[in-house]
């Protein structure tokens, strides 16, 4: 599928030597598309080499509601407690907004691009975009401060699907804890029963033609708006979404299967290298997108080496 291409991430509060791997990377693989960082609350020095490096800004204002403020409950004897504004006061935001049938307004839209964590809160913002910029027909949307690329992320034959990779299988949802406490919280007990044994899907990384990007961008907007729940809601409410059909037209990659890969919970062993420190998929090709390779010492001097050379 021939068209213009797009890379749509959403960046707050790093320093240049955050993003460096990702800009650094996605310019040495050879891709000439365009790309488009969201940004908020970065240093000038940041936003300066963004620039230098060919990145698109599109600058917004939000409040940080990510803070966590210990307190003594005197109500309750004094006890300690924490007072988290993004759980105690977004939740109530959230179900006020279902309650009055504000999910799809504009009012609805501006809060949670306002107040939500910016993992949630950047779906707001993609949507904005892809919807004012139709010309672009594949779309990447991705992390930045832990992927890395080693090949143009539209290098292999393109189509009008949209393509999510699965963490690895060995670790299912039900058993890792950060993923099943986030959808137990937005879909209940019956919601993870019906999702535990799945892999993991990471939305850290996700493509595909226009329509189908656009249609699972709306349906996760809907939901985060709706049933926000704090940090974790966008990684739930994708799972969910996709493993119960409500996103059509979605390939499912299995781990090592394509041109992307999470690494964050897999074991060393599982990802395989050659000898260049090329992180390899199943097929045992360059894989072009690989994402959490930072949880792996090894991985991460090798891709912070070559982000130096190509400095």
């Amino acid at each position: 599928m021939a068209g213009r291409s797009v890379v749509l991430a959403y960046v707050e509060s790093y320093a240049w030597t955050d993003l460096q791997p990702f800009v650094r990377t996605l310019s040495a693989s050879g891709y000439e598309g365009d790309v488009v960082f969201y940004t908020s609350d970065l240093p000038d020095s940041c936003t300066a080499h963004l620039s230098r490096n060919g990145i698109d800004q599109i600058p917004v204002r939000r409040l940080n509601l990510k803070g966590a403020y210990p307190y003594r409950n005197w109500l309750r004897g004094g006890r300690p407690e924490t007072f988290i504004p993004d759980i105690s006061v977004n939740r109530r935001l959230s179900s006020f907004l279902d309650r009055l049938d504000l999910v799809d307004t504009g009012l609805g839209n501006w809060v949670a691009r306002t107040f939500w964590h910016c993992q949630s809160a950047r779906f707001l913002y993609f949507r904005e975009f892809l919807r004012s910029h139709p010309t672009y027909e594949q779309i990447l949307i991705c992390d930045v401060r832990d992927v890395a690329f080693q090949a143009p992320p539209f290098s292999e034959p393109t189509d009008d699907r949209l393509h999510v990779y699965e963490e690895y299988a060995q670790v299912r949802l039900g058993e890792q804890a950060n993923n099943a406490s986030w959808v137990e919280s937005l879909y209940g007990r019956k919601g993870l029963e019906r999702l535990q044994d799945f892999p993991i899907l990471c939305v850290g990384v996700l493509h595909g033609g226009r329509t189908a990007v656009i249609r699972a961008v709306d349906a996760i907007c809907r939901e985060v708006v709706e049933r926000y729940r704090g940090w974790g809601t966008d990684q739930g409410v994708f799972n969910y979404l996709v493993r119960t059909e409500q996103i059509g037209n979605v390939v499912v990659h299995s781990f090592g299967e394509g041109c992307a890969m999470h690494l964050g919970i897999a074991p060393r062993a599982a990802i395989p290298t050659d000898s260049q420190g090329r992180v390899l998929n199943r097929a045992e090709e360059v894989c072009a997108i690989v994402h959490q390779y930072d949880r792996h010492d090894d991985l991460s001097q090798s891709f912070l080496g070559r982000t130096t050379m190509a400095s």
